[in-house]
C-alpha cells in the first residue's frame, strides 16, 4: 500500500474534493503504506504523527522534535497491532477492581498496594445482644458503604472489627435476669485518622427497652409480643426480633408455650444476627417463670475495595 501525501496542491474543484478524501482516508488509516512520510516532498511528517509501516509490520510515531521515527508496536496480518511494553505509560494502563474483608471480631493489619492512593470503605459495628428474661431484641451497629478514603501507597491500616454481644443468659430469676451484651465498635486507623462505627446495644432488662442502633445504618431491636390462643386462652410470648443492618439480618424471638391443660410449658431461646452487624433475637418469655436466653448479635465486618494496574 502507497502511503498518501498530505500536501494537497491547488485544483479545481472536483479533483480538490478528491484529493481530499484521500488525505482524510490516511489520517484515519494512520498513514498506512509503505512510504516513509518524512521522506515525501514536502515531508508531511509532524511531531507525535503515527505511521503504519505495512512493510516492516511496524506501528511508528515521530519524535517531538519531529527528527526521528519511533517504534511503538507491531502491525498483525488481521490489521491489528500490539504496543510494546516499554511504550505504554502507567497512567494509561487498564485497571482491575481488587478488595479485601474482614468479617470476624478482631484486630487486623494492611498494607496499602503500590500506586493505590484512594480506597472505598464500607463496613459496621456489631449488634447488640437480645436479652432473654424480657425477650427484648438486641439493636444493629452503625453502618457506613462505600466511604472514600485518602491512603499512602505502603502505609499500614488498622482495623478493629468489633464482637458480636453475648446474648443474655438462661436466668432462674427475675432478679438475675441481665441485659444483652453492646456489640463492639469497628474502627479503621491510617493516615485520614480514625473511623469508628459504634456497635449496637443489647436488649434491656432495667428499662424494658430493646436494644438501640449503634448510629446511621442500624435499627432499633423489636419488642416481645403476647399472643392468645385455644379455647383455654392459653398465652403464648415471643421475643422480639433483633434488628436487620445494611449488611445482615436479626435473629429471630424465642417462643415461650404452655401446653394445653397447663401440663407443662417450653422455652425458646432467641436466635443469633446472621451476617455482620445485626442484633440477636429476644429469648421466648414469661417474666413469671423466666428460662431463656436471648441470642448473640453478629461481629462487625470491614470491607476495602481499591484499584490496581492489571
Amino acid at each position: 500500500m502507497a502511503t498518501p501525501n498530505l500536501n494537497i496542491p491547488d485544483s479545481n474543484g472536483a479533483q480538490f474534493l478528491s484529493v481530499l478524501n484521500s488525505t482524510l482516508q490516511a489520517i484515519g488509516a494512520s498513514f498506512a503504506g509503505s512510504a516513509d512520510p518524512a521522506s515525501m516532498s514536502p515531508s508531511c511528517a509532524i511531531a507525535y504523527l503515527i505511521w503504519a509501516d505495512t512493510t516492516n509490520k511496524k506501528l511508528m510515531q515521530r519524535n517531538a522534535d519531529n527528527t526521528a521515527w519511533i517504534e511503538i508496536g507491531t502491525l498483525n496480518d488481521d490489521g491489528t497491532f500490539k504496543l510494546n511494553s516499554d511504550h505504554v505509560s502507567a497512567t494509561g494502563a487498564a485497571l482491575a477492581n481488587a478488595s479485601i474483608m474482614w468479617g470476624t471480631a478482631g484486630l487486623f493489619t494492611w498494607i496499602v498496594p503500590a500506586d493505590v492512593y484512594e480506597i472505598s470503605s464500607s463496613g459496621c459495628g456489631a449488634g447488640g445482644g437480645g436479652q432473654g428474661t424480657y425477650g427484648f431484641g438486641g439493636g444493629s451497629g452503625e453502618c457506613a458503604l462505600a466511604l472514600k478514603l485518602a491512603v499512602i501507597p505502603g502505609e499500614t491500616l488498622t482495623i478493629n472489627v468489633g464482637a458480636g454481644g453475648a446474648g443474655s443468659p438462661v436466668s432462674s430469676s427475675l432478679a438475675d435476669s441481665t441485659p444483652g451484651g453492646n456489640g463492639g465498635n469497628t474502627t479503621i486507623t491510617g493516615s485520614f485518622g480514625t473511623i469508628t462505627l459504634q456497635g449496637g446495644y443489647g436488649g434491656l432488662s432495667t428499662t424494658y427497652l430493646p436494644g438501640e442502633s449503634g448510629g446511621p445504618g442500624g435499627q432499633r431491636g423489636g419488642f416481645p409480643c403476647v399472643a392468645k390462643t385455644g379455647s383455654d386462652g392459653r398465652i403464648i410470648r415471643i421475643g422480639g426480633k433483633g434488628a436487620d443492618g445494611l449488611f445482615g439480618f436479626g435473629g429471630q424471638g424465642g417462643i415461650y408455650a404452655p401446653v394445653l391443660g397447663d401440663l407443662g410449658s417450653y422455652w425458646n431461646n432467641g436466635t443469633g444476627g446472621l451476617g455482620w452487624g445485626a442484633g440477636g433475637g429476644g429469648g421466648g418469655n414469661d417474666p413469671a417463670k423466666p428460662a431463656s436466653g436471648g441470642g448473640k448479635g453478629a461481629d462487625g465486618m470491614v470491607r476495602i475495595e481499591y484499584q490496581v494496574t492489571a
